[in-house]
């Protein structure tokens, strides 16, 4: 399999000198991303390898609201009218809400239908819309059927 075309990002959850998980389109539908950079003892930032999870649309929906909550969170704490909690980067009115979206999110990919490693690079810039990054996915390596969902 030769590179994909870009892929859509709908989230970035995780942030290590690039986008480490969240959801994202993988040939035209919805999958979380986990990237595999240190499921090893020898860790390499350059790690290209991703498991990727079929995604119904309701735990997408779920997904893109926890990062918009997120989003106005980071918003204000960037503009330093409110400090970060370990635990819940949401405002306090949204903390409630932002805790139950994180257990269903957790819950429906503790025991995910199917996974399977692709390789992928992540580009980012404004062109790619909310989440400034696009994804392209090149050969998979590990793969129980990505038709699952």
């Amino acid at each position: 399999m030769t590179a994909s075309a870009f892929e859509r990002v709908y989230t970035i959850d995780d942030w290590y000198d690039g986008a480490r998980s969240g959801a994202v389109n993988y040939l035209g539908r919805p999958h979380a991303y986990r990237s595999l950079y240190l499921d090893f003892d020898d860790w390499d930032t350059d790690e290209d390898r991703f498991e990727l999870t079929p995604l119904s649309n309701e735990v997408l929906a779920w997904m893109i609201e926890r990062d918009a909550i997120f989003r106005r969170f980071d918003t204000e704490r960037q503009a330093g009218r409110v400090e970060a909690d370990d635990e819940i980067m949401a405002l306090p009115d949204e903390r409630a809400r932002y805790a139950e979206l994180q257990i269903l999110v957790d819950a429906a990919l503790a025991e995910p239908a199917a996974r399977f490693i692709v390789r992928g690079t992540f580009e980012y810039g404004p062109q790619f819309g909310p989440t400034r990054a696009a994804a392209r996915w090149g050969a998979v390596e590990i793969s129980d059927p990505p038709d699952a969902v």
